[in-house]
């Protein structure tokens, strides 16, 4: 029975991503890298899929962060460029040693829309096991710590640098530029059988000689700012 052959415009895009751990087995006499290549190729053509790349962090170790690896970066940078949408690797350690990192590094590919497959056990990526889940569940959990944690710290040091200078954040207020002109025109605004304008106002501050930075009468504006201001 003859086996049935692809067209090349019917295979699947894909590209292969490779690692080694040690620099000592990097080399065109080593063959980590050959045995990796072979394997994925083989792969790719048994199940229909056409490797437009391979991407090979040498000397990289299985428990080093993905975001940290060139070769691994540049494969993302490729693939989002290119619309592709499967990588395959030779195995699963390939990608990882360590557990949460594979995990992690899945979860990276499968939240840009891409499927990762090992090539000695492809099913291994698509099945979600207990262990697996559970990994997932304490990355969320420790994100989430994450974030808790950044936003108490924040609080802590607004709370900090309010007991030193009564103020935190944001744009310095009217009041701590011109507080002698603040306090005048929040006592011509208590005047209220006056009852004057902020245009009023700001003249007669302008006339004490309380005027903005600019050399001008403070806006009306700048007037309510100064009025409401604590």
């Amino acid at each position: 029975m003859k086996k049935t052959q692809i067209k090349q415009a019917d295979l699947i895009r894909a590209v292969g991503y490779m690692r080694t751990s040690s620099i000592n087995n990097v080399g065109p006499d080593k063959d980590s890298e050959r045995r990796q290549h072979t394997a994925i190729q083989h792969y790719a053509e048994q199940s229909g899929y056409m490797i437009e790349r391979y991407c090979y962090d040498s000397g990289v170790s299985g428990t080093d962060n993905v975001i940290t690896r060139p070769a691994f970066n540049e494969m993302v940078s490729f693939i989002q460029q290119h619309n592709i949408k499967t990588v395959i690797i030779e195995s699963a350690d390939r990608l990882a040693r360590d557990l949460m990192i594979q995990l992690m590094a899945h979860d990276l590919l499968k939240r840009m829309g891409v499927t990762l497959i090992a090539a000695n056990a492809p099913e291994h990526f698509m099945t979600e096991t207990p262990t697996a889940v559970m990994f997932r569940q304490i990355l969320g959990s420790l994100a989430q710590y994450e974030r808790t944690q950044i936003i108490a710290r924040l609080s802590a040091a607004r709370d900090r640098k309010r007991a030193l200078t009564g103020r935190c954040g944001g744009n310095v207020g009217i009041k701590h530029h011109d507080p002698a002109g603040t306090a005048m025109a929040q006592r011509l605004s208590r005047k209220r059988k006056q009852r004057l304008s902020l245009y009023e106002i700001a003249r007669q501050l302008a006339a004490a000689g309380f005027i903005s930075k600019s050399g001008k009468q403070y806006t009306a504006s700048t007037i309510s700012a100064m009025i409401k201001a604590t």
